[in-house]
């Protein structure tokens, strides 16, 4: 009996179990933190993209939405291969849309609620010497 009572009142490993306990949350959160920040990245190197294709039309370097289209798909499809994308001019504008599916940016999908999302980015530019 005497054995009994002492392993129950013995205190060493208590930090080896709690440790234990908690290594399956510190590893969701660090799965999290990885994901959203490449998703972030991703996000941020898509705009600028879209925004150079954008300033090449402006400029005249690119002739129309089509070829803009094509151009923004080709320079994201490294890093998203099922994104899809939208260029059209009006009145002087190029505008170019892009959709994502998160789980083309994420590492690990622990998420599922993370990888239902698609993000939507879009950049405008003035076209320059254009005619009405």
């Amino acid at each position: 009996m005497t054995v009994i009572k002492r392993f129950f009142r013995e205190d060493q490993g208590t930090a080896t179990i709690e440790t234990v306990l908690m290594l399956p949350l510190l590893i969701a959160i660090l799965s999290l933190t990885v994901d959203l920040s490449l998703i972030f990245n991703s996000r941020a190197e898509v705009l600028r993209i879209m925004q150079d294709t954008n300033r090449n039309v402006s400029i005249g370097r690119i002739e129309d939405a089509q070829t803009a289209e094509s151009y923004v798909k080709t320079k994201i499809s490294h890093l998203a291969p099922n994104a899809m994308a939208q260029a059209t001019i009006t009145a002087g504008v190029i505008n170019t849309t892009v959709w994502i599916p998160a789980s083309d940016l994420m590492m690990t999908g622990f998420f599922d609620s993370i990888l239902r999302i698609t993000l939507t980015l879009s950049a405008q530019h003035m076209i320059e010497d254009w005619e009405a």
